[in-house]
């Protein structure tokens, strides 16, 4: 845990300091450093992967507009931060076990119900490697590859499961495995979030 602080501490202040240093900082390193903001951050993994999850059980129609929900929720994420100047990363735990679950158990809410919440989630992603707070310094080229990273998890989410929801149909216990990766995703938030409970996060 240790060393994924220290990785998201630099590479917060690389994003920071990336106008300052342009000349040094070339794009091809700006774009790696939007992907390393999510590949880095165990929530920003485990929220997008949950999300698809979620929507692997929607029809096609109300997937898309869960992709727009919830990348209308990022965009609208970086303003929000930038004047509330809030941590919002324990948030972003619990809507990943709450999606998992749902998963895991076979819960399922009201569409609209849903749509808002991934709203909620898109909002917390946005911020939670502090670019909402820096966000007049970072280079665009930073925070465009880090909302097309978490595009790229949560649709490779979303594909793996509705490819296995297809095939779930000739062979039953593949839904299973859906259910599964629902718990997975759900315990590894919950043994994140609880490492940041007692403080050795």
């Amino acid at each position: 845990m240790k060393l994924q602080t220290g990785l998201t501490a630099a590479t917060i202040w690389a994003s920071s300091a990336a106008v300052v240093f342009a000349d040094h900082f070339g794009p091809l390193q700006q774009i790696k450093l939007g992907a390393k903001m999510v590949v880095y951050s165990s929530e920003l993994l485990l929220l997008p992967i949950a999300v698809g999850l979620v929507l692997s059980y929607w029809s096609r129609r109300d997937a898309v507009v869960g992709f727009a929900a919830f990348f209308g929720g990022v965009i609208l994420g970086f303003p929000f931060d930038y004047i509330f100047r809030v941590d919002v990363s324990w948030i972003c735990l619990l809507l990943a076990i709450c999606f998992g679950g749902m998963v895991a158990l076979q819960v399922s809410l009201p569409v609209r119900v849903l749509q808002a919440s991934l709203v909620f989630a898109g909002m917390n992603c946005a911020p939670l490697v502090e670019l909402g707070r820096y966000f007049e310094q970072v280079s665009m080229l930073v925070v465009g590859n880090f909302v097309f990273s978490l595009f790229l998890v949560l649709f490779a989410s979303y594909l793996v499961c509705v490819t296995l929801g297809r095939f779930s149909k000739q062979y039953w216990w593949i839904a299973i495995i859906l259910r599964v990766l629902g718990s997975w995703v759900a315990a590894a938030s919950i043994i994140i979030f609880s490492f940041q409970l007692s403080g050795l996060a």
